[in-house]
């Protein structure tokens, strides 16, 4: 009984550990960066903010202040870049100027799975 009884909490750990390693992978593949293949949209300067950024791509010129539209209504959201970010909001605007040319990845730092980019171009 004792053999019996150490091979069936041997095969549940092996399929908890499988389990972990398989959602570990599959949470991995959808918070990965955004692809480069992915065409920005250009002449929009606004991101809508529900369960995922939209558009995720976009392309402005310097100088150009990018709105953030915060409409959850539910879970609270942010915008985070690096050496910028937006407070946590869930019905909100939020804005930011970019003023260097250049590709800006974010994420949401409560769902690191929602990504996004601003493609910033010199005149």
């Amino acid at each position: 009984m004792g053999v019996l009884r150490r091979s069936a909490v041997r095969f549940v750990w092996a399929t908890l550990v499988c389990a972990v390693t398989l959602v570990v992978s599959a949470s991995a593949c959808t918070s990965g960066p955004i692809a480069d293949e992915v065409t920005p949209v250009r002449g929009v300067t606004e991101v809508r903010v529900t369960s995922e950024y939209s558009p995720a791509v976009i392309e402005v010129p310097v100088g150009t202040a990018v709105t953030w539209v915060f409409d959850d209504g539910r879970d609270k959201h942010d915008v985070v870049g690096v050496g910028w970010e937006s407070p946590k909001l869930t019905e909100e605007r939020w804005s930011y100027t970019f003023t260097g040319a250049g590709r800006f990845d974010y994420l949401c730092s409560l769902h690191p799975g929602m990504r996004g980019r601003v493609v910033v171009t010199s005149p």
